[in-house]
């Protein structure tokens, strides 16, 4: 203390310079970098374990749902074969037989004929359509269809056959009216009669048709007109029946 006084007395201009503050170090910036990378790291860390976990729920899910979808159709198939194994062995279940291309009348009169209480089916006429393949009076097509499973005695619902939609006029000429009658009416046309003198006909044969000829192609169910003979033509000459003359007339053979 003397001492500084004595110096301040020698030198009153010299004093002691005051010691220079600390100063205080802030944070490197490379550390703030670190931290922000780690922070982001975290976040993207939260966000794919959320993520995931959705999938996984949604995945589950699924899975279950198609293992619900198997099991189903196990079930179901193991269903059907049981209903399977129990009409098979059912006495009261028959397979439908084939009925197709055979002819109506005769199967129904067969079925009919059998008077037994035991008749595996029943014939039952739907309806009948043109057919080019099956005969007139064929069955064309058949419900239940051939192997279904059928109750014994129920019926079968048939479609007939009613032939080509276009036939063919047969020959008729020299037939009687009743026999060529019939061979129109077999070939799908509605007979009408008509009658002509002939001096080459016998009387009371078909000369041919009126307007058309055998072998002409007509729809089903047309109407044709038979001529008849009606034998020679009494107002004639001899001379002109000898010469086969006719009456200008329209029957054509």
């Amino acid at each position: 203390m003397e001492e500084t006084q004595r110096l301040d007395r020698i030198n009153p201009r010299f004093k002691p310079e005051p010691p220079e503050p600390v100063q205080k170090k802030g944070v490197p910036n490379f550390v703030w970098v670190i931290l922000s990378c780690v922070l982001a790291l975290i976040v993207f860390t939260v966000v794919g374990i959320i993520w995931i976990s959705n999938t996984d729920d949604a995945g589950a899910a699924a899975l279950a749902s198609e293992s619900s979808q198997v099991d189903s159709a196990v079930t179901s198939e193991a269903d059907s074969l049981l209903a399977a194994s129990a009409e098979s062995s059912d006495p009261n279940m028959i397979d439908a037989p084939n009925l197709v291309g055979q002819n109506y009348e005769d199967l129904k009169a067969a079925v009919s004929s059998d008077s037994t209480a035991n008749q595996d089916y029943q014939v039952l006429l739907s309806t009948k359509q043109f057919s080019d393949t099956i005969p007139e009076g064929g069955i064309i097509s058949q419900s239940p269809a051939a192997g279904t499973k059928m109750a014994k005695g129920a019926e079968i619902v048939v479609v007939v056959s009613q032939g080509a939609a276009v036939r063919t006029l047969p020959d008729i000429t020299g037939k009687s009216l009743a026999d060529a009658s019939e061979a129109v009416t077999s070939a799908g046309f509605v007979p009408t009669k008509d009658e002509e003198y002939s001096s080459t006909v016998a009387a009371g044969s078909a000369i041919g048709y009126k307007e058309v000829k055998a072998g002409s192609q007509m729809p089903y169910g047309s109407s044709v007109m038979i001529v008849i003979s009606k034998g020679p033509d009494p107002s004639l000459s001899s001379e002109d029946v000898s010469s086969g003359t006719t009456p200008s007339g329209s029957a054509q053979q």
